[in-house]
């Protein structure tokens, strides 16, 4: 549940639709539906996310159809089991297990999905319906079901040129809050597919990017100096992980100028150079694939 999609739902919530909401508030190893995951669905058959796919949805999408022409329609909560044969069988055969919630929101609701939309507090949903509190909460079963809105996989991009942007896409598509730092006024390649922020120098940009015990850096500075200040910034905060774009012989440069400013080489250790998986990438959407396949299997395999 990604701001954008909190974004979409208000959207239609506010043209007047109302909104059928699957979300997927538990799962087990192997299941195509992972906690977070959502989608919306309105009675012009506009639909936005996923909840695993397959038949599985295609079942929930005709639910949604059905509780779109109900008035009264409340929420519900449903275990399925992807098995064949099982008596809460979902119709998929991969194995696993989830929970999904189903519900619906009315063009009161439009504040609600705006709330959602920022990312923080908590999404509270029961047989009445759903609410926002600004405290976490305790999940019952089946009610309440307690969602916490904060999105803890988080990536700070400083730089702003054709590789930012494909990454700034590319992470945002997978669920990452995104936060593109640029010092340069003027970045026509730069889509904003995150939050943008502007600086004086890449070298403060650390320092301002929020929860960055949670967040990844990643340096895709214009030049080797702008590099260097970001890299010099980003290694006074708690980041998990701090990675630099480039050739060998720009890294080794930009090591020489590090130890120059007197960064030791356990901050040099600190630093993923060249960041990326090594998959022969050359463009700028290539090079995207490649960092996020990266960030991704470190967040996967993190205890």
């Amino acid at each position: 549940m990604t701001p954008a999609f909190w974004s979409d739902v208000a959207a239609r919530l506010e043209t007047g639709d109302r909104v059928f909401l699957a979300l997927v508030v538990a799962h087990s190893r192997h299941s195509p539906g992972t906690r977070g995951a959502a989608m919306a669905v309105t009675a012009d058959g506009h639909f936005t996310g996923t909840i695993g796919g397959g038949v599985m949805e295609a079942d929930v999408q005709a639910l949604a159809a059905r509780a779109l022409r109900d008035e009264h329609f409340k929420p519900q909560r449903r275990h399925l089991v992807h098995r064949a044969g099982h008596a809460l069988a979902s119709g998929l055969i991969c194995a696993g297990e989830q929970s999904n919630v189903y519900l619906m929101l009315n063009t009161r609701d439009v504040v609600l999905a705006r709330t959602c939309a920022r990312g923080e507090g908590t999404l509270v949903i029961d047989d009445s319906g759903a609410r926002h509190e600004e405290e976490p909460g305790k999940s019952g079963d089946p009610w309440p079901v307690c969602i916490p809105l904060f999105n803890s996989r988080r990536v700070a991009i400083l730089g702003g040129g054709h590789c930012a942007a494909a990454l700034s896409r590319t992470m945002s598509n997978l669920g990452y809050h995104v936060t593109v730092v640029e010092e340069r006024a003027d970045v026509p390649a730069l889509e904003r597919a995150g939050e943008l922020m502007q600086t004086e120098t890449l070298r403060d940009a650390a320092g301002r990017v929020a929860h960055p015990e949670n967040t990844s850096v990643i340096c895709m500075g214009p030049d080797l100096h702008a590099d260097v200040r970001a890299l010099v910034g980003a290694l006074e905060g708690p980041f998990p992980f701090i990675g630099v774009m480039g050739a060998p012989a720009k890294l080794a440069r930009i090591r020489t100028e590090l130890r120059a400013l007197g960064v030791s080489e356990e901050g040099w250790q600190r630093i993923t150079a060249p960041v990326g998986l090594s998959i022969g990438s050359r463009t700028p959407e290539e090079i995207a694939v490649s960092v996020a396949g990266q960030l991704i299997q470190r967040d996967r395999t993190e205890p």
